[in-house]
């Protein structure tokens, strides 16, 4: 999968290199309410559009991930609690661990010969 990821952003690379390449001549921008007039290549604001787009749709995915990343610190939390508590409860009945084995084990062969 990360092949294929770097291969499409290879091919998406070399597709904005042959647009600016293409599109060298001079726009001029005119940001009517501030009064701002800009004047740049063409592929400037091109792929700064499409820059601000993809910034602002990570931002957007990395906001709605906060519920999903906040329960999964919690879940990781609560099984490290978990191991610590089996970990105590072990070394607490050493014997006892032993004595199911054991009592497994006998009452597998009792239904085996049957």
């Amino acid at each position: 999968m990360k092949l294929v990821s770097w291969i499409f952003f290879v091919l998406l690379l070399l597709l904005a290199l042959g647009f600016a390449l293409n599109n060298r001549q001079t726009t001029t921008l005119n940001l009517w309410p501030a009064g701002v007039v800009i004047e740049a290549p063409l592929y400037l604001f091109s792929l700064g559009t499409f820059f601000a787009g993809f910034v602002l749709g990570a931002l957007t995915g990395w906001i709605g991930h906060i519920p999903h990343r906040m329960e999964a610190r919690r879940l990781r939390r609560d099984v490290g609690k978990l191991r610590e508590k089996i970990e105590d409860m072990s070394s607490a009945l050493p014997d006892a661990a032993e004595n199911t084995e054991i009592r497994r084990s006998k009452s597998f062969f009792r239904r085996t010969r049957s």
